[in-house]
């Protein structure tokens, strides 16, 4: 897979000139709330760099990359409402990329989580609940593989009423507003796709889905990492690496050591990322490892490739899925 076939490079560069645009009109006064590392309190968090007026800590334990000093919760709120990327991302980008995004992304996550070892019974004995459905692309899909049921969690109004029109069952809530009585009964999986990085506290999102999930009920979430070489080499110069709307990149050694604080019996870690090598070969010229820029300008395609699945196979790209079982 190419970065092309699920960002095309023209709308893509338009989605984040209007994410710079975004910072400009919504995050004018200075930022004061010193936010600490999702994952350890304790960290003072080390300065790495700044992006369109964005300060980045990476925490000195688990090396987990975050936003602070973090601007107020009412202004993410009111950005998430009104921004104008938000708005493109919605009306534009995601129309124009759904069809591949579906076969490139929505059909292979789906395929996975029936096969995960983390089932204790076929996929039809379980109610998936999908927390930020967004377009319901991977509910639409997943309807196929006939789960007892499938609720989108689904607060924005315009994406809801888009979901229901696909005939996918919608709750129109937060998901911290969820509660047990909105939930069927019986075992369930909680999945969250590309959420993780937006919110505004990572940590509160697992504890509120923890509060409402029961003993053998499943997490299976994506995000990005600051695990990723393509992150780490590039830094601020990474496209992924664009707030307001990614303020979380936890590290893979960050989110299992929470997992296992918070009592998960069995958990897995992977990054099954297939972007780093495609990644860093377009933005080569902002790879300062020397040796890291020989292997870029001199491997072949199908070494590359080879390449990709090493990074993966050791945790090392900057898509991260996330299993974990109560």
């Amino acid at each position: 897979m190419k970065e092309e076939d699920i960002r095309p490079r023209e709308i893509f560069d338009k989605y984040l000139k209007l994410t710079i645009d975004d910072c400009e009109i919504f995050f004018k006064d200075e930022a004061r709330n010193n936010f600490k590392c999702p994952i350890h309190d304790e960290a003072q968090g080390i300065d790495i760099f700044k992006k369109n007026g964005f300060s980045y800590k990476k925490c000195e334990i688990c090396s987990s990359v975050y936003v602070s000093p973090r601007h107020s919760l009412s202004e993410y709120e009111n950005f998430y409402l009104k921004g104008k990327s938000v708005n493109y991302w919605s009306k534009v980008f995601y129309k124009k990329t759904e069809d591949s995004r579906k076969q490139k992304l929505w059909r292979p996550k789906v395929e996975n989580l029936c096969k995960s070892k983390f089932l204790d019974l076929p996929i039809d004995h379980y109610s998936i609940i999908d927390i930020g459905g967004g377009y319901g692309s991977f509910a639409e899909i997943m309807l196929e593989k006939n789960p007892k049921n499938i609720f989108v969690v689904e607060p924005n109004k315009k994406l809801a009423s888009i979901c229901k029109n696909k005939g996918l069952k919608v709750i129109e809530k937060f998901s911290y507003e969820l509660n047990s009585n909105d939930l069927p009964e019986g075992p369930k999986i909680f999945t969250s796709f590309e959420l993780f990085e937006h919110l505004y506290d990572p940590k509160e999102f697992i504890l509120d889905l923890q509060n409402i999930m029961n003993k053998g009920d499943i997490l299976y979430i994506t995000t990005l990492t600051s695990s990723g070489i393509d992150i780490k080499e590039l830094k601020y110069h990474s496209k992924a690496v664009n707030p307001p709307h990614h303020i979380n990149f936890i590290s893979v050694n960050g989110i299992e050591e929470f997992l296992i604080n918070q009592n998960f019996s069995f958990i897995e870690i992977s990054t099954p990322g297939r972007l780093d090598m495609d990644i860093l070969l377009k933005q080569k010229n902002h790879i300062e490892n020397d040796l890291l820029l020989d292997i870029i300008n001199n491997f072949d395609e199908q070494s590359l490739i080879e390449l990709q699945k090493l990074v993966a196979k050791n945790k090392m790209s900057s898509h991260m899925l996330i299993e974990a079982k109560l």
